[in-house]
Formats: C-alpha cells, structure tokens, sequence
C-alpha cells in the first residue's frame, strides 16, 4: 500500500531531481508561489554538483502572497553551509547570506554579519522551542525567556561594531570597544534589567 506524498516533498524532490539531472555547467530554474524553503537533501544535491547554478523564484509571503523574489545560488557556492539546525533552507534567509558574501568583500565584516545570521537563527530555535514544544513547562519556559537575552543583547552590539568597521581601513577594533559590551551584558542584574 502506497503512502500519500506531499506537496511540499514533492516539491523539494523534483527540484533535487532538476538538479542532479541537470546540464554540466548549465543553471537550474525553479519557481514556486507556494513554498518558503527546501529540505536539506536539495542543498546536499546542489552541493554535490558544484557546477550547477540554481535560481529560485518566490511569493515572498509563501501561499499568502507578496510579490516575487529570486535568489541565485551561484555555481561552486558551499550549499551545504546553507541549512539551518533543522536541515531547511529557507529562501529569505538564503536572500540575505547571499547578499552578505556579495557585497561584503572584508572577511571580518562578512562574518559579523554571519554572526547577526546565527543569533536570529537561535532566536526563531529557542521561540519554536517556548511556545511550540515547552510550552507547558514553566520551568524550561522561563530559561528560554532568559536564553532571549543572548540575541537580543548581542546582535544590536554587533550591528555597532560592523558601523564602527565599516569605516576603519584595517578592520581592527580596539579592545576598549568590546570590553564595555561584555561588561554591560554580564552585570545586567545589577542595572535591574529583567
């Protein structure tokens, strides 16, 4: 007895087969008004052929509408580095890493910005986790309310390190800009933050 498949794994197959089965060297178009992302089996088949170009176009608001983007996941790209913690790639977050290698020539800036990528991933991890999973725990509930406080301090800090690096030709940021930063969040208790 055959199980029923869904549309969106049929989706993420038959872009993973457009793939594999595509030109050497040639670029692979894949358009949906539907979906926001892949599995990760599609960026595993992306990455075992490096030769490949993908092009993907979408509702920016997935069925709900929104007008169409496209992102290019340019040949030789490390596709792999492209899922999140759950093995998706979602296609928004894949606008914006893009961009950054793009148009971020300084490695130091780049990986900042990668940083700031990291932090919201954890943060959307830790809300699924609070309000999806753990939702009846008070207990494992409250850490996670606290566990906030690591992005939500961290990425504006990083954001005015990246101002401050933008100008600098050497990209160096003196220690007396960081050490206030790590100070601030560590004693937060005693500034009767909550």
């Amino acid at each position: 007895m055959k199980e029923p498949v869904g549309s969106y794994f049929l989706f993420s197959q038959n872009t993973e087969n457009k793939i594999k089965k595509g030109p050497y060297g040639g670029t692979v178009t894949v358009e949906t008004p539907r979906w926001l992302s892949f599995q990760g089996y599609v960026m595993d088949a992306l990455a075992s052929r490096p030769d490949v170009t993908l092009n993907v176009k979408f509702r920016e608001k997935g069925y709900k509408g929104g007008e169409f983007k496209t992102v290019t996941i340019p040949a030789g790209y490390d596709a792999a580095s492209l899922k999140d913690a759950n093995g998706y790639t979602g296609f928004l977050y894949l606008v914006w890493m893009i961009a950054i290698r793009e148009r971020f020539v300084t490695p130091r800036i780049r990986y900042l910005f990668y940083s700031i990528a990291v932090l919201l991933l954890f943060l959307h991890f830790e809300q699924t986790l609070k309000y999806d999973i753990y939702y009846d725990n008070a207990d494992i509930s409250r850490w996670l309310w606290y566990s906030y406080y690591i992005p939500f301090t961290l990425i504006p800090y990083i954001s005015f390190v990246i101002s401050l690096l933008v100008d600098k030709k050497e990209n160096k940021i003196e220690a007396s800009m960081i050490v206030p930063g790590i100070i601030s969040f560590f004693t937060r208790g005693a500034h009767h933050v909550k």
